[in-house]
């Protein structure tokens, strides 16, 4: 996409699977009319397909359709959000799943991450598009 006013491009996430495709393999799987791995083959999901199948039918039960629809740029969390998680996972002692499905967070591995950096005593941060750039200072040169 080109953006006229500002002379830029704007990239954005282009999703591999329709809202209506998830949605009818969510159903589908619900109904039991078919398993996650036959969803899985026909959208030629990969090995892990049928996990991703389980997950879309947790956000789909958690969040309703809407928690179906394709995200149009990645997702940022703020720090709060994510010791709010962690927090939440320590103390009701929910899995990575219910989590996701919970907080509507696409991915596990999101999760995975931000409890290992608690588990290793580092801090959550914020998301930050323009992380800091560190200048190495200037060589001085010997004169003959």
């Amino acid at each position: 996409m080109y953006c006229l006013t500002l002379g830029t491009f704007i990239m954005r996430r282009k999703a591999k699977y329709t809202f209506e495709q998830k949605r009818q393999a969510v159903l589908d799987y619900q109904s039991g009319k078919k398993s996650a791995a036959d969803i899985a083959l026909e959208l030629d999901m990969g090995k892990r397909g049928d996990d991703r199948i389980r997950e879309w039918t947790n956000l789909y039960k958690a969040n309703g359709p809407e928690a179906l629809n394709p995200k149009e740029k990645h997702s940022s969390y703020s720090k709060k959000f994510k010791e709010q998680v962690v927090q939440d996972y320590i103390q009701n002692g929910l899995s990575h799943k219910e989590l996701a499905a919970k907080y509507n967070i696409s991915s596990r591995s999101v999760i995975i991450q931000w409890i290992k950096r608690y588990n290793n005593h580092m801090e959550q941060r914020d998301y930050d598009p323009h992380p800091e750039v560190y200048m190495a200072e200037r060589k001085q040169r010997k004169k003959n």
